[in-house]
């Protein structure tokens, strides 16, 4: 606290004296300085917010405030700030809230610049659960923007603050009478006084998630006017503009948000959280034991390539000492890999499987991706192509080099006796060799293909032989967890904090939700496979596959999203029966809307 305290700090702290004690001021705006208090009786931290009284003392203004914090009041989500009190004493108007130690999501892009697309994603998903939990209530917030986002120190969850300009969509003035918002963040229509719902926000949201990823607005203008024309007539740029790696599906879902037309963004924040949430089973952390067994791998590759070089030159420069020099490096070889059956039998002993094996390299290969993508953008347009063209023939590197060599050691038995000649196909093997290794430890293409291995019949293979004997221990820390994965075991969780007398009408809730998670698990990987057979298809001129491909994709991923749709709308329906506004009735309903989409004969999409 300072030495001279403001006027309005001695005036509230007198009119809270006895159940609050004010320590400093947090900040101000326009309508509203935030102190931070402690509540006595509670001893807890909480922040107040002040109606400034010049603002006050405008009957309307007041009213509004008043009634508008009234309205956030009513709101209880684990990712809004809560409200505990609501008072207006002659021209103190105020209301007491939640304390969030932490910073906000402005102050956090400040401080370190844009966001991991994991922490990005995650902390979108909870403002969007947010603001459709306070939509679902006739809510709209009206002023989303990362200054009232916060970012809790100890837990990284996002919360939405500052309803203090949310209007219920069905008062009046909710028509779009004035322009009231934040203007870099504000939709078109409510830039334009037209009347505004849940959209407007999550346009707001587009806005945000643009700014956290990319540290940078999509619309800047040297005037408020000359911003909000540019909502009004300009489409957004697209955010892989600014940042090209993001992941396809968060990509298209902020650039959905940011659509003009209301109608082309998503219809709820509930949909909008499902699109978000369908990346970040692709931005979760690889667990160790799984990254550690990558490297296994990777030291018997090199070691194979190191061996054969050594044993093409020993056969080349002395023929007849070759055999047992070949026999010892075989030897430490298979050494090798018994040190990758090793591993795998911690993997097993982990708990994980040779699928979860498969998810760590696909995630471990998206995460190359992302960071060549970055690095061929900050490298400029065109180093950037130069460099992609250098590296094309790159695959074409170890089949080369290998056959370099082995052709320099059998032209004596193809009837060539030219030393020179085999010293050279020897050195030009070993040259390509020296430039493919390099390459394919940075290269994304190399985890994309052992993840397809282990999860096909070599995968299969070398982890029958591991587990030979040993019984998988419950995993001790989370795999990576897709999001059908996470929101089965919230189900499963709500199930059990209802009352037991509920358990017996929701036992069939638990095998339709192991079935949804099932068929989302395959929809995830079908979707993976159409995407690297599209990657590995090239551009739609040149196969005519291409489309065909696209399409199954796109279905796949359709198919996809409706089931994790249905996961979170029986989450939803337990979380609303566990706050007494839900009814028997909806879950029901939404329980046969699961029942139609796990009888669904194709769960894949078919093969192009």
């Amino acid at each position: 606290m300072s030495e001279t305290p403001a006027p309005e700090f001695l005036a509230l702290q007198a009119a809270v004296a006895g159940r609050y004690s004010l320590e400093r001021e947090l900040g101000r705006g326009g309508m509203g300085i935030v102190y931070l208090a402690r509540d006595v009786a509670l001893e807890r931290p909480v922040a107040i917010k002040l109606l400034p009284p010049a603002v006050a003392a405008h009957p309307g203004i007041r009213e509004g405030f008043l009634r508008e914090a009234r309205l956030a009041a009513g709101l209880s989500h684990p990712n809004v700030v809560s409200i505990h009190l609501v008072e207006a004493r002659d021209d103190l108007v105020y209301f007491v809230m939640g304390y969030i130690e932490g910073e906000t999501l402005a102050q956090r892009v400040r401080r370190a610049g844009p966001l991991p697309v994991a922490e990005a994603t995650r902390l979108l998903q909870e403002v969007a659960w947010a603001l459709a939990y306070a939509h679902g209530r006739d809510i709209v917030h009206r002023d989303v923007k990362p200054e009232n986002i916060l970012i809790e120190r100890a837990t990284g969850r996002a919360l939405v603050t500052d309803f203090g300009i949310a209007r219920r969509t069905d008062a009046p003035g909710a028509a779009g009478d004035e322009v009231i918002g934040t203007a870099h963040y504000m939709s078109p229509e409510q830039a334009a006084a037209e009347p505004v719902d849940a959209r407007s926000d999550l346009y707001s949201l587009g806005v945000t998630g643009f700014f956290a990823l990319t540290g940078q607005l999509p619309f800047e203008g040297p005037t408020l006017r000359a911003i909000l024309v540019q909502h009004l007539t300009q489409p957004a740029p697209p955010v892989t503009s600014q940042r090209p790696a993001l992941p396809r599906q968060l990509a298209e879902a902020i650039d959905r948000c940011l659509a003009k037309d209301p109608a082309a963004r998503f219809a709820s924040g509930e949909e909008l959280a499902e699109a978000i949430g369908a990346v970040r089973d692709a931005t979760l952390e690889v667990p160790a034991v799984i990254r550690r067994f990558e490297r296994a791998i990777v030291i018997t590759g090199l070691l194979a390539v190191g061996f054969g070089v050594v044993f093409a030159w020993m056969r080349l420069m002395a023929p007849t000492g070759s055999g047992g020099v070949g026999s010892v490096l075989l030897a430490i070889w298979a050494l090798s890999v018994l040190d990758v059956l090793s591993h795998a039998r911690l993997v097993i002993r982990g708990g994980f499987g040779r699928t979860d094996v498969a998810a760590g390299f696909l995630a471990e290969a998206r995460s190359r991706e992302e960071e060549e993508a970055e690095f061929f953008h900050g490298a400029g347009p065109h180093a950037g192509r130069l460099l992609r063209l250098l590296q094309r023939p790159a695959p074409l590197f170890p089949p080369l080099g290998v056959g370099a060599l082995a052709l320099g050691v059998l032209l004596p038995t193809l009837g060539v006796r030219s030393p020179s000649a085999r010293v050279a196909l020897a050195l030009l093997g070993t040259f390509v060799l020296t430039l493919a290794v390099p390459l394919a430890l940075v290269s994304p293409a190399r985890p994309r293909i052992w993840s397809r291995l282990a999860a096909g019949g070599p995968g299969r293979v070398l982890f029958g032989l591991a587990g030979i004997g040993l019984r998988p221990r419950p995993r001790t820390a989370p795999a990576l967890q897709p999001t059908e994965v996470l929101l089965g075991r919230a189900v499963a969780s709500l199930i059990d904090s209802l009352p037991q007398a509920y358990h017996e009408q929701l036992s069939e809730v638990t095998g339709v939700v192991r079935r949804l998670e099932a068929r989302a698990q395959a929809l995830r990987l079908r979707s993976a496979e159409l995407a690297q057979a599209i990657a590995d298809a090239g551009p739609a001129r040149g196969n005519p596959r291409f489309a065909d491909l696209e399409a199954a994709r796109r279905d796949a991923d359709a198919r996809l999203a409706a089931a994790l749709a249905a996961l979170e709308n029986l989450r939803l329906a337990l979380l609303k029966i566990r706050a007494g506004v839900g009814s028997p009735g909806e879950l029901a309903a939404d329980v046969d809307a699961a029942r139609r989409i796990t009888r669904d004969e194709h769960p894949t999409g078919g093969t192009p």
